[in-house]
């Protein structure tokens, strides 16, 4: 019996692991936080899906890594952009408000952007002058493919890291990155 709860157990982690992150992301329900697996913990609904906070200031939103509209992002307007480069563009929320928001290359993934905000955590160059703390998103050197994330890193279209911006936070008694994104 406990032999096949753990083979069930393995072939379920299995599983998993081969679906992509954005594809396991459900942002429908605006009210509720996803959190990674990871050490520390990163706050993916603020990243991937946008927040409204408790007094309905919108927060958040990243990148275009999961459909629109989530449950509390309904589009993006924005200037000029190429997919492997960021750039700022205009959150429009579901209850209407508007904010201002830095996006990772659309050319990343999720599981792209996850590993490089820990990466910037893991590896970070200083505080922000504002607030938070500041990191590459891959190590130096062009990704294998030349660009993109060719090593499972989130870089520019040259291959090249760039800043990442980080807020943390305490959850359950140890650091949580609560926002990151790029500076």
């Amino acid at each position: 019996m406990i032999r096949r709860i753990g083979l069930l157990g393995l072939l379920l982690l299995l599983s998993w692991a081969g679906q992509p992150m954005a594809a396991s992301l459900d942002c429908s329900d605006a009210g509720k936080r996803l959190w990674s697996r990871s050490d520390p913990q990163v706050n993916l609904s603020h990243i991937f899906c946008g927040e409204i906070g408790r007094n309905g200031d919108p927060k958040g939103f990243h990148s275009r890594a999961v459909a629109l509209p989530t449950g509390a992002v309904d589009r993006v307007e924005d200037g000029r952009h190429h997919g492997g480069e960021t750039y700022d563009g205009t959150v429009i929320y579901s209850n209407g408000r508007r904010k201002r928001s830095t996006f990772y290359p659309d050319d990343c993934s999720a599981e792209a952007i996850l590993r490089s905000v820990l990466y910037a955590y893991r590896n970070q160059t200083g505080d922000h002058p504002a607030w938070g703390v500041l990191g590459p998103s891959a190590p130096e050197g062009a990704a294998s493919d030349g660009g993109g994330q060719g090593d499972g890193y989130c870089r520019d279209a040259r291959g090249r890291p760039f800043e990442i911006r980080i807020g943390t936070i305490r959850r359950r008694g140890q650091d949580a990155i609560n926002t990151a994104f790029p500076n």
